[in-house]
């Protein structure tokens, strides 16, 4: 075996120029394949920040009739909802609860109206599940005013200090428009917030739509990990609720990462295959250019078998470089984008883009298996596309190779 990987690591150091390109070309699929298992990794943990940190906390309660196809309905109420905050809150996992109320109205600048989402928030329980406050880029969070979202309010014309209407039509099917000073924008990092939300007190958002009763419960715990166990334990205290963590509650989320993922996936396959033809072709030109070499070796004794595996072995060098190739090129792109990171609302200019991703910086993050995988398929990539170059060293006759002219 010591022989063959000696003559495999010469004949390899005799055309260096189209080894290097090889594996080059094939470190890059690899680093690209991981960058990329990065990235996703980077922007699927965003994504559900996201999702905790502006939409659904740890843990999300709604009325047992909720209807997430209808999540604005009047119906969706959860009517003893301080009841359930006080025994929620005494629950020694959970460190915030909060009430919200959303329903559906408009907004008014006096020339135009667009159609928003109204969301009623207690202002002193509502930092401690949800981190809008700090995305707070002008004004305050006063409960005498309305929040509003950056995109919208630049849509609209409106800044703080401005006043607005907002229209809406009560339970009891009556409208109601209210003039409301503008006292603070947030810029967030969710675009539904920013693009159709305006924010208002949580009691006065009730008396406008005429209800007693809440859309949603927020819970924050000091675990995320175990939010699975602690809904649970919620669920059996509160049976008449339906109680679901936020895995259930970002799951149309979750399903468009899988397809983001296979998307990803057929394009990484693409890469392969092209780095896998450049093996290919370098290993098919090794066998003609060494046809006298290969007709030496097999009249001085070397078995087909043993020849085949020389060039397999070649194969499977080349992928180990390319291998180590791809991981430090890996580690380059994914430091670069682990520290830097990504302004997608730099890149768009808008959150405004009719797309369900997080806006703002996207890191890449660091994990070990696309490092591992890589390697491992650089290495069996190339010894497959090896298998047919070395299977026609089989087929040569050794005479046959010596009367050839090189």
């Amino acid at each position: 075996m010591k022989y063959l990987i000696k003559l495999a690591l010469a004949n390899i150091r005799r055309a260096t120029r189209r080894t290097v390109l090889t594996f080059l070309i094939l470190g890059f699929g690899i680093s690209l394949y991981i960058f990329l298992e990065s990235f996703i990794v980077g922007f699927e943990n965003s994504s559900f920040d996201n999702l905790i940190n502006f939409q659904t906390g740890h843990i999300k309660v709604h009325s047992r009739d909720y209807a997430g196809e209808k999540p604005y309905a009047l119906s969706n109420l959860i009517e003893n909802y301080q009841t359930v905050l006080d025994e929620i809150g005494q629950k020694p996992f959970v460190t915030g609860v909060t009430a919200r109320a959303s329903f559906l109205g408009e907004l008014d600048n006096m020339r135009d109206a667009v159609a928003v989402v109204i969301s009623g928030i207690d202002f002193k329980s509502d930092p401690m599940v949800y981190i809008l406050t700090n995305y707070i880029i002008e004004g305050v969070f006063d409960k005498s005013g309305v929040l509003l979202g950056k995109s919208l309010a630049d849509d609209m014309g409106l800044k703080t200090g401005d006043y607005c209407y907002l229209s809406l039509r009560k339970q009891q099917g009556a409208y109601v428009s209210i003039e409301k000073k503008i006292t603070g924008i947030v810029n967030t990092t969710d675009p539904t917030v920013n693009t159709s939300t305006v924010f208002l007190e949580l009691d006065e958002t009730l008396a406008l739509y005429g209800v007693t009763g809440v859309t949603e419960i927020g819970i924050k715990t000091d675990n995320v990990k175990k939010t699975a166990e602690y809904t649970a334990e919620i669920k059996k205290a509160f049976p008449a609720l339906k109680v679901e963590e936020w895995k259930e509650a970002a799951q149309q989320t979750i399903q468009m990462m899988e397809l983001e993922r296979q998307f990803d996936g057929v394009i990484i396959l693409f890469i392969i295959i092209i780095a896998l033809v450049g093996i290919i072709n370098t290993m098919l030109m090794s066998v003609y250019e060494k046809q006298r070499e290969i007709g030496t070796l097999k009249a001085l004794g070397m078995t087909d078998a043993e020849v085949m595996r020389l060039f397999v072995m070649e194969g499977a060098i080349i992928g180990f470089l390319g291998g180590l190739c791809g991981i430090v090129l890996g580690v380059l792109f994914t430091w670069y984008f682990a520290e830097v990171g990504v302004d997608f609302l730099a890149m768009w200019g808008s959150s405004d883009i009719g797309l369900s991703i997080p806006m703002g910086v996207i890191k890449a993050e660091w994990i070990i298996w696309p490092y591992i995988w890589g390697m491992v398929l650089g290495i069996a990539a190339s010894v497959a596309a090896s298998y047919y170059p070395a299977k026609k060293t089989s087929l040569m006759q050794p005479m046959e190779c010596l009367r050839v002219r090189q």
